[in-house]
């Protein structure tokens, strides 16, 4: 069997078995676009660890398992690899995984490199008439602003992406997607509040608003976090 050969035989395999349903995905994607660059460096990483594990596994009475031990190695590379290019592949982009649980949901932020200014410290130059910042923390981690009007609240947290994540209360809410400046965002509204979760890159952000009235919308929550510039 030829290298190129046994090659596509480990592609196929690696599809069929790990990785169908997140092909399937990106081929619905109309917008997706893998870079040159990656696809030389993912043929050239594969060809390396080929005559490498071939020549530690010369002995031909062990031909069989070294052939099957390389298969392993070359589709475990072609999973590390594929999945490090599609996560930065997609348009909007997704940055965050998140778990649903009874009474609320868990997001997990991977940090990614955007295109956009990104910072930790912000101001939000829209906040609806009547609310008045009452406390602006700030740490190395991230800040928490909180702004009150009577015994209504918004509370705005922001934190670093990495090793990082947000449990947000999503039971018996009204839940979906939405883009903030470009970005993925998800939101809940409860009984209580609406909150609003999305990332910029290295931090991610969220939004927790009491509701208020007509003075408290998801559009206001929204046009709040677009509102974000550096403080």
């Amino acid at each position: 069997m030829t290298e190129d050969s046994f090659l596509r035989e480990v592609c196929f395999e690696a599809e069929k078995k790990y990785w169908q349903p997140i092909l399937d995905e990106i081929a619905s994607e109309s917008n997706i676009n893998i870079p040159a660059e990656a696809d030389r460096h993912t043929i050239k990483y594969i060809r390396k660890l080929e005559k490498k594990y071939l020549r530690s596994n010369s002995n031909v009475s062990n031909s069989f398992n070294s052939k099957r031990g390389l298969k392993d190695l070359i589709i475990a590379a072609i999973l590390i690899v594929l999945l490090s290019v599609s996560a930065f592949s997609f348009s909007p982009l997704k940055v965050f995984f998140y778990n649903i649980y009874n009474n609320c949901t868990e997001f997990v932020f991977s940090t990614f490199k955007s295109d956009k200014e990104d910072f930790l410290y912000a101001v939000y130059s829209y906040v609806p008439d009547g609310y008045l910042v009452t406390n602006n923390l700030k740490t190395k981690l991230g800040q928490e602003i909180t702004y009150r009007n009577g015994s209504k609240r918004i509370n705005i947290v922001t934190n670093i992406s990495k090793y990082s994540s947000v449990f947000i209360d999503t039971e018996n809410a009204n839940t979906g997607t939405t883009k903030i400046n470009g970005y993925e965002g998800y939101y809940s509204i409860t009984e209580r509040s609406i909150i609003l979760v999305w990332s910029s890159g290295r931090y991610n952000h969220c939004i927790t608003a009491d509701l208020d009235n007509d003075l408290i919308t998801l559009d206001t929550v929204i046009k709040i976090a677009e509102s974000r510039v550096p403080y």
